[in-house]
């Protein structure tokens, strides 16, 4: 791309890498209680059993012997969803607005990019989802989403817009 005008980080930021973190402390946490529990008092460390004997009733109910190995591999699945996000927090990917095209990353987990020409460009839309606006671009070549959590700011977010809508025109 020649004459780039604006760059961009994309990235997801701090604060979601931080829930990301807590949640697979969590869920890490949690699995472990679960499988002590189903493997009963004796094959656990006492502070485990504390924690599971010192909490609610609903929270670690009786479990039959045959416990569902797939609750562990749900929460084992969280644990490792994060660790990729956190990968992809470490990927130096960008947003690059040239005079005549944008370059955006090729895939979410990819550090190659794509150019795709602002006269290709066939439709863009917004929606907000939980708080969060998503841009999606629909061109000749596929349909690209640009997400406003992996921004460095909201004004970013609605600088990409305002550039986008006014030179797909």
């Amino acid at each position: 791309m020649e004459g780039v005008e604006r760059e961009y980080e994309y990235r997801p930021g701090r604060t979601v890498i931080v829930l990301f973190v807590f949640m697979a402390l969590a869920f890490g946490l949690f699995a472990v209680l679960l499988d002590c529990k189903a493997a009963g008092d004796e094959h656990c460390p006492a502070a485990l059993n504390y924690v599971i004997e010192s909490s609610p009733d609903w929270l670690f109910p009786e479990l039959p012997p045959d416990y569902p190995t797939w609750v562990y591999a749900l929460s084992l699945a969280h644990v490792i969803f994060a660790v990729f996000f956190y990968r992809r927090r470490a990927l130096r990917q960008r947003l690059v607005f040239g005079p005549t095209s944008m370059t955006v990353p090729a895939s979410y987990w990819s550090r190659n990019e794509k150019e795709i020409a602002y006269r290709d460009i066939q439709d863009i839309s917004e929606r907000m989802y939980k708080g969060f606006r998503t841009l999606y671009i629909t061109h000749s070549g596929g349909k690209e989403t640009i997400a406003e959590a992996t921004l460095p700011s909201g004004a970013a977010y609605m600088e990409i817009r305002a550039l986008l809508i006014a030179r797909a025109q």
